[in-house]
């Protein structure tokens, strides 16, 4: 499945296009991940102390 905007950005920008079209989807990802293992393990622990 592919999504219209990454695929319009590849097309106008390439390889460079692409990063920044998905780079606010992956942080939101990335920061959902996060959230959720500071909530299972606790913040000392994700954080080292």
């Amino acid at each position: 499945m592919s999504d219209p905007a990454i695929t319009a950005a590849h097309d106008k920008d390439g390889a460079a296009g692409v990063a920044s079209a998905a780079a606010p989807r992956l942080r939101s990802a990335v920061t959902a991940d996060l959230e959720e293992l500071v909530t299972e393990v606790g913040t000392e622990d994700v954080l080292g102390g």
